[in-house]
This record gives C-alpha cells, structure tokens and sequence, in this order.
C-alpha cells in the first residue's frame, strides 16, 4: 500500500493531467470551427467576421468585406473627410440648346436630376461623342453645380468653336452626372 503523501500527490497529478487534456480537447474544438460562414466574406483578421465584431472595425483601423456596404446613415471616409448622406451617378440631357451659342463664349444649360439638391456638389461630363458632334469639336464644360431649384442641376458650357446652333441630341444628351 501506498503512504497518504504518495496518494495525494498522484491524485494532484492527475487532476493536472486531466485539466491539462480538457484544455487540449477544447483547443482542437475551437480550431475544428469553420473561419467563415459559406456565403459570407471574411473581413476581419483570423476568423472574425467584420460585419459581425464592431469594435474591431472601430479599434483596429479598419473594413475589408466582400459584402456590399449598405447604410442609411451618412458615411465618412478618412479622419478629417466630409460626411456623405448621398451619391447621385447618372445622365442627363441638357435643355434650353435650341438657340445659337455663339463663339468663344460660355452659357449655362440645366437638365432634371431626380432627388439632387440646392445645396449638394455636381461633377458633369460630356458623353464621348459630345465633343466632336454639333458643328464644333470644341465644346468644354468649365463647371457644373446644383440648381437653386431642387431637382435640376446647372452646367456651363464653353464653346471653343464658331457660332453654331446646337442640340440637345448632338450636345446635351447623356451628359454624365456625379453628385452628392
């Protein structure tokens, strides 16, 4: 038989043992879960998903998903950048290009915008065969800029060219519309 020392020291060392194996066990547990939910993106470092850890998109300097971002709140990009409540990418065709624009001069045409604002920021371009149609390859946009009336954007358009009677077909159609 065996002392009382000698029974409590292998009664410790196998609670040892055993505690040491359940650790070991849930270990292999844990690794035996799957890092990601087929269908879902991973954006988070290991196995942790983005979309599903908040603090670690505010805490660790970033977002990388594969999902779409989609929000009804305003969005910000950068530490010092604007907050954006909207993005408007569209087309649109120019109105009032019924009347001569003569030579060397800039006049301003408006063209319907659903949903833009008075007060939001407008890019413009003219579609790729504006420039070279209308009797003039040389019409420029100098600037574009929401409308005071809601829902109509205004773009100023330089004619480098002679006088010349454009349309809304060889000039104004598709013009391209960014704002926000």
């Amino acid at each position: 038989m065996t002392d009382k020392k000698t029974t409590d020291k292998i009664a410790t060392i196998g609670i040892f043992v055993a505690i040491a194996l359940a650790i070991i066990a849930i270990g292999i547990s844990i690794k035996g879960l799957p890092s990601k939910v087929e269908g879902q993106a991973l954006g988070a470092a290991g196995s942790q998903l983005a979309e599903d850890y908040d603090p670690y998109i505010k805490y660790n300097g970033g977002y990388n998903s594969d999902l779409s971002i989609k929000t009804t709140a305003d969005i910000t990009v950068g530490s010092s950048g604007n907050a954006i409540s909207k993005l408007i990418a569209t087309t649109c065709n120019l109105t009032g290009m019924n009347v001569s624009h003569p030579a060397s001069t800039t006049r301003a045409y408006d063209c319907a915008v659903s949903g833009l604002l008075s007060t939001d920021r407008v890019f413009a371009q003219l579609s790729t065969t504006t420039i070279t149609s209308g009797g003039t390859p040389y019409w420029t946009i100098t600037s574009a800029g929401a409308s005071s009336t809601n829902g109509f954007a205004t773009v100023l358009i330089w004619n480098n060219g002679p006088a010349v009677l454009p349309s809304i077909t060889s000039v104004g159609s598709s013009t391209k519309i960014f704002a926000y």
